[in-house]
């Protein structure tokens, strides 16, 4: 191991960092940095803390940022909810901070009692373009990133975060909107809730010739149908995942197919199947976070979380399905 590997492991473990909710002997501090960290300034958002990760998944340095409980807030018997957020195609995690300004909105809702928002742990990763997809090389398992990797590390350094998947919600717009629902209907076992602002449809998207490079690079020169339909959550909720399951989907009546049409399509075949499912079509709205995603979405899908994680089961409790009588 390099002298800078180690100077840098010694700093992770010793320099103590405050706002982790109460931190335990086990609990691994964050490194401070004064270092551009997920395209985030040091300091640009203090009530984040940006944490390096070298992923083996895509052998490559990433990072994540994230927002904890203040000390002393008390835990929940089930751990404090989690919320991934996915940013979209050629972005990065301070979009989520910058644009729609989500923190901000979580703290000013906790602190107003407005809506119910409990005490959270918010996550914000890089995924570069990987379409938070495994693409068909073995050094860009993007997905793997997330599932395996990040969620390792998110309950290692915060042992308070909640294991039961009605507790875990992730969402993205996008890129992300497609990353959040894919990766929720594939690991259901994982998350409970996904919230997807114009996710893409991929069957749509290859129509087209505007992305075809990163579609190629994600999925195979060729664009293999049945590898996209392993991925496209149209096809996987067509092939019977997303049951037990709950969802919020956004989009625009002015946004391109693969977000409109593709929205319209997963609508209707998620009611179909009589998935759990809260549909927004945002009448003049185009891909931006301005005219369709925030403010007034963010509000809505809040809402919805607040109200899912509200009506979660305890740990070892079934949930009753829906429409069975209350006792």
């Amino acid at each position: 191991m390099s002298i800078s590997r180690v100077l840098i492991l010694c700093f992770a473990l010793c320099i103590p960092t405050s706002g982790f909710a109460d931190s335990t002997e086990t609990t691994l501090p964050a490194l401070k940095t004064e270092k551009v960290l997920c395209g985030v300034a040091p300091g640009e958002f203090p009530d984040t803390v940006p944490i390096e990760l070298t992923s083996e998944a895509v052998e490559q340095d990433l990072c994540y940022l994230v927002m904890s409980p203040q000390v002393g807030t008390p835990v929940p018997p089930d751990g404090f909810p989690l919320l991934i957020l996915l940013h979209g195609l050629h972005g990065g995690p301070g979009d989520w901070l910058r644009f729609p300004k989500i923190l901000s909105r979580i703290k000013e809702a906790q602190e107003q009692e407005i809506d119910s928002l409990p005490p959270m742990i918010v996550v914000v990763p890089l995924g570069k373009n990987g379409y938070w997809t495994n693409w068909n090389r073995p050094n860009r398992r993007w997905r793997d990133w997330v599932t395996q990797e990040l969620l390792k590390d998110i309950e290692t350094r915060f042992p308070n975060v909640s294991q039961i998947p009605e507790k875990r919600a992730i969402a993205g717009y996008s890129m992300g909107g497609f990353g959040a629902f894919s990766i929720a209907l594939q690991y259901p076992d994982l998350f409970k809730l996904a919230i997807g602002l114009s996710p893409t449809d991929m069957d749509l998207a290859i129509q087209g010739k505007s992305q075809h490079k990163v579609y190629k690079r994600v999925f195979g020169k060729e664009l293999p149908l049945e590898r996209i339909h392993r991925f496209n959550p149209f096809h996987q909720v067509k092939n019977g995942a997303g049951e037990g399951q709950s969802f919020f989907i956004a989009f625009g009546s002015n946004e391109a197919a693969k977000f409109k049409e593709g929205g319209v399509r997963l609508t209707a075949l998620m009611k179909e199947r009589k998935i759990e499912l809260s549909s927004h079509e945002i009448a003049g709205g185009t891909h931006s976070f301005k005219s369709t995603w925030a403010p007034r979405t963010m509000d809505s899908w809040l809402r919805w979380l607040s109200v899912s994680w509200a009506e979660a089961p305890e740990e070892g409790v079934k949930k009753s399905p829906p429409g069975s009588p209350k006792r």
